[in-house]
């Protein structure tokens, strides 16, 4: 626990949310910069991706049922 303005916050939380918050500012500087400016766009584009990917969560390839898509296979 931490203590943030006479308040005990869980660490875990407020490193969460200070992550969040920094992507997405990067998100909302990089959009601003891509439709604002001409320059550097490619650089703007791969970080606001970035943090797009970084927020997004992992893919699973499992079926509701709880058997996976790609089988085994015996090579």
């Amino acid at each position: 626990m931490w203590k943030i303005c006479c308040i005990d916050a869980p660490k875990d939380e407020v490193i969460y949310c200070c992550q969040l918050l920094s992507a997405l500012l990067v998100i909302v500087v990089g959009l601003l910069n891509i439709t604002l400016t001409e320059n550097n766009t490619c650089l703007w584009s791969t970080l606001v991706s970035g943090a797009i990917c970084y927020l997004l969560p992992n893919p699973q390839l499992i079926h509701r049922d709880g058997s996976t898509l790609l089988h085994d296979v015996a090579v």
